[in-house]
């Protein structure tokens, strides 16, 4: 989700700046998930300083002033917030994390006895608008 929102984020605004999107990072805090068979988890301390040295080599690698994190976990959220905003101190720059499970419909009433978590409504309607062909409606 994350890595295709802000590849169409930055189609979608193509005309009018020039962002760059960096590959995502396919490892974070998840040990929530731990129970299933091939999660793989990083810890707090190797997260931040992948975090730090990745969005700090990207602003010394590149003229941009501005930056975004868009995150496609919930349990990087936290921490991720403080990063950004330490980043955000250090370089002297303009970021902010996005978090694109916080756009999709929040006012939705279903009546069901499941959680909104993975596959509920809010990450199956992202998961329409991004990569339709990935969702059995079934």
């Amino acid at each position: 989700i994350a890595e295709r929102f802000a590849l169409r984020l930055a189609a979608h605004v193509a005309d009018r700046h020039d962002l760059w999107v960096a590959p995502p990072v396919p490892y974070g805090l998840s040990p929530e998930h731990a129970w299933a068979p091939g999660t793989l988890t990083v810890d707090i301390p190797l997260y931040a300083s992948l975090i730090t040295t990745l969005g700090g080599e990207s602003l010394r690698a590149t003229p941009g002033r501005t930056g975004l994190s868009v995150n496609g976990h919930g349990g990087n959220r936290g921490v991720l917030e403080g990063l950004v905003h330490q980043l955000q101190h250090t370089h002297d720059v303009a970021i902010c994390a996005l978090h694109p499970s916080t756009l999709a419909a929040s006012e939705v009433t279903v009546d069901s006895e499941l959680p909104e978590v993975h596959a509920g409504i809010r990450e199956t309607s992202l998961m329409l608008a991004l990569a339709p062909d990935h969702v059995r409606l079934d």
